[in-house]
């Protein structure tokens, strides 16, 4: 937990823990080589019995000529207006405040004075809740950020009687008797039931359940970040192949879930054992959509995917339209890559027909203007090879296009008779209304490139389909007619 030369930050409440921890670095400052001092966050909880706590903290700073870092919160006010939990915004008010005295390298460490009955408390709040082994892990020895907890290992009895054989002096916080919180009810009444009928080491006990499933998620770490390069992470979601997901051991399957919502979120608060669950759910359906409602985040299925975001994030809003009078590149809607259009008059039409991405138009016949858009409903496209226009959205569930790709989707079109009409879909290519042949004189190539740079992959839709009871007819051979 420390190295020679640390300038370690107690992070002392007034409370007997804290202050025993102090001793402790304090008896082994010289051996350690490592500056101790003092850093207290005051909630503002208490009136007059939180700014006692402070001067407490304060009097022992001066005793030690130590250094004495303070800050302070109302918090019953910020959890009003936020309205969030007061034990929950005590913690992460504190732990922030300690992550800037680390980045702004005022200390090296800050060391807090968990206890083994304070990982037994958590193990057990983490039970009743539902969590996993990453819950059941507890508190941990060691933090990113530079949070330390050197006394985990010992009893909260202990650290009291060491104080006492040293005839030390502690505060006590009359905020741990107030069993309207729920960690004082199961420090106050069920740890001590569970002792008294069921394990009197119940402690130790719940302290070594953290310790084994510690050690397993170390491990599952580990075997995360080999495999997390299967969560694909594009623009602020992430997006896995259902039949995947069922494949693999649900053991790994929830990791990964939790990897995947920990990349999204930043971290892990309020995720349960029930939210990856309803997730896994989603995935092991033979076919189908709908979603299921994670903290911060939304899970949705479309075909054989499921994607990963945050509530705004699940559906784009369409962008705006814009004129294509002249050959140019154009930036596609809601900021999805780019159209180039490219006129030439020196081009062999049959390169293009059978490529969704480079699709040839006949510039001369082709109305003018043109105005690159998003889709909208309704929208009717008649792809080479079939005798009708087939609707936009036929075509993307035809071609298993996942509905949180359709929002946004570029299409060219143009007006006819009061009625648009769609020359060019993204992955779809021209329509064979506009489509250039041997008599063209002028051709207009459509290339479009997606957000991360890669020229966008065409679309193979069936030969013959049948969608909104229009026929679709390839060339060649007649065929019979089907009905899908």
């Amino acid at each position: 937990m420390l190295r020679p030369g640390d300038r370690v930050g107690v992070a002392a409440s007034g409370g007997a823990d804290s202050t025993a921890l102090l001793f402790t670095l304090l008896d082994l400052a010289a051996t350690l080589d490592i500056a101790v001092s003092l850093v207290h966050f005051n909630h503002q909880l208490r009136g007059e019995d939180s700014d006692a706590d402070q001067r407490f903290v304060e009097a022992l700073a001066r005793r030690f000529e130590l250094r004495c870092l303070t800050a302070s919160a109302d918090l019953s006010a910020l959890a009003k207006s936020r309205g969030s939990n007061l034990e929950e915004l005590g913690r992460e008010s504190r732990y922030r405040w300690f992550g800037e005295l680390v980045r702004e390298r005022k200390l090296d460490k800050i060391a807090v004075g968990h206890t083994r009955d304070d990982q037994a408390e958590t193990v057990l709040f983490h039970l009743l809740r539902g969590s996993g082994t990453a819950g059941l892990a507890g508190v941990r020895a060691k933090l990113e950020g530079g949070v330390i907890r050197p006394l985990i290992d010992v009893g909260r009895e202990q650290a009291r009687a060491y104080l006492r054989s040293r005839g030390e002096d502690w505060r006590e916080d009359a905020s741990n008797q107030d069993l309207a919180f729920s960690r004082n009810r199961i420090r106050a009444e069920l740890l001590p039931a569970l002792t008294r009928d069921w394990n009197p080491n119940i402690v130790e006990t719940l302290a070594r359940t953290a310790e084994i499933a510690a050690d397993e998620e170390d491990y599952w770490t580990r075997e995360i970040e080999e495999r997390g390069s299967e969560l694909r992470l594009e623009d602020g979601a992430l997006t896995f192949n259902a039949s995947w997901l069922r494949q693999e051991h649900p053991a790994l399957a929830r990791r990964l879930l939790r990897e995947a919502a920990r990349r999204l979120r930043g971290n892990l608060r309020g995720l349960g054992a029930g939210h990856i669950n309803s997730v896994l759910e989603l995935a092991r359906r033979d076919a189908g959509d709908g979603q299921a409602e994670l903290p911060g985040l939304v899970a949705e299925r479309s075909f054989d995917q499921v994607r990963l975001a945050a509530p705004d994030k699940s559906r784009e809003v369409a962008g705006t339209s814009q004129a294509v009078l002249k050959p140019g590149i154009f930036p596609a809607p809601v900021g999805r890559g780019r159209i180039r259009v490219d006129v030439t008059g020196e081009a062999d039409p049959s390169a293009g027909y059978n490529n969704g991405v480079r699709g040839l138009l006949d510039w001369e016949k082709t109305p003018r203007p043109l105005e690159l858009r998003s889709w909208r409903s309704g929208d009717r496209l008649r792809p080479r090879g079939f005798r009708r226009s087939q609707k936009l959205a036929k075509l993307f569930q035809e071609a298993r296009v996942a509905s949180w790709d359709r929002p946004g989707w570029p299409v060219i079109a143009v007006a006819q008779e009061g009625e648009q009409t769609l020359v060019w879909a993204r992955g779809f290519g021209v329509s064979a209304d506009f489509e250039a042949d041997e008599r063209s004189r002028s051709w207009a190539s459509v290339s479009d490139v997606d957000v991360q740079g890669r020229e966008f992959s065409g679309i193979k839709l069936r030969p013959e389909s049948v969608y909104d009871s229009d026929a679709v007819v390839a060339e060649g051979p007649a065929r019979e007619e089907t009905k899908q």
